[in-house]
């Protein structure tokens, strides 16, 4: 617990100060998905370099040869947040803005969620001496900032049909991951653990209210469908106010002016 609470806040101290300087300082789209394209980078390299596990193979006589090191199942970039990984070299290198601001609208509030929960739930562990922990904390940090950082600055539309459409997204994820989590348990054993990219085969960790194995898998299923709707939901529902709000705003004025030119 002690670690986990100066983990806590070393995050949030992190995430408010880039949040100040990156809205003071009006940050350009270039420079923060310069500064997610860095950091995830070094995110990754730190995983692969700490999970690499070695193979062997055994030959027909009993002896075992020595085939390399391979990354470890479970640490391949198939959670959400690490998905992100490969879409911030896209910002970085891409020159179609509409392309960019698709992306944009799907993964600013799925990062503010997962960058919250990766932190909250500390999979990684919260050891000072491991380098895991730092790769989650900060990485999750990170992220969660340039999603704050394109909401507070208004940059990404997030209203009603964006709303739909990452639902529609989200959903099509959880089938591909349970797909993916299927095909590589067989030989992704990690520390009497398998693969559990988004969090698909059992919950984040043990005790959890609602998210948890108590009345069976198809049940923790529908729960986590259920929070992850509710959690897309809150991110997007101010978005969605303003949105009505202003085409209130423009009716109205729409309709005096009809009445002006009416008179």
């Amino acid at each position: 617990m002690p670690n986990l609470i100066i983990w806590y806040i070393i995050c949030i101290t992190l995430i408010t100060g880039l949040t100040f300087c990156s809205v003071k300082f009006k940050f350009s789209n270039k420079i923060v998905f310069g500064i997610m394209a860095g950091v995830s980078f070094l995110s990754e390299m730190t995983k692969i370099l700490t999970h690499m596990d070695p193979n062997y193979y055994t030959r027909a006589d009993g002896t075992e040869k020595f085939m390399g090191y391979f990354l470890a199942p479970a640490a391949l970039p198939f959670h959400l947040c690490s998905i992100f990984i490969f879409i911030f070299f896209y910002l970085v290198l891409s020159k179609n803005e509409e392309n960019k601001n698709w992306i944009l609208s799907f993964i600013v509030p799925v990062g503010i969620i997962g960058g919250v929960m990766g932190v909250a739930f500390a999979t990684s562990g919260t050891s000072f001496t491991d380098p895991s922990a730092y790769q989650s904390f900060i990485y999750h940090a990170v992220v969660t900032w340039f999603s704050l950082h394109f909401m507070i600055t208004k940059k990404v539309n997030l209203g009603h049909k964006i709303y739909m459409r990452n639902l529609l997204m989200m959903f099509m994820l959880t089938i591909c991951l349970i797909w993916v989590n299927s095909i590589l348990r067989i030989n992704a054993k990690l520390e009497g653990r398998y693969v559990n990219f988004m969090f698909l085969a059992y919950p984040p960790m043990e005790g959890l209210p609602l998210l948890n194995l108590n009345h069976g898998w198809t049940a923790y299923f529908f729960h986590l469908l259920f929070v992850g709707f509710l959690l897309v939901s809150i991110v997007h529902s101010p978005f969605i106010i303003m949105e009505k709000l202003g085409k209130k705003k423009q009716q109205e004025i729409e309709t005096s002016n009809t009445r002006e030119s009416v008179e």
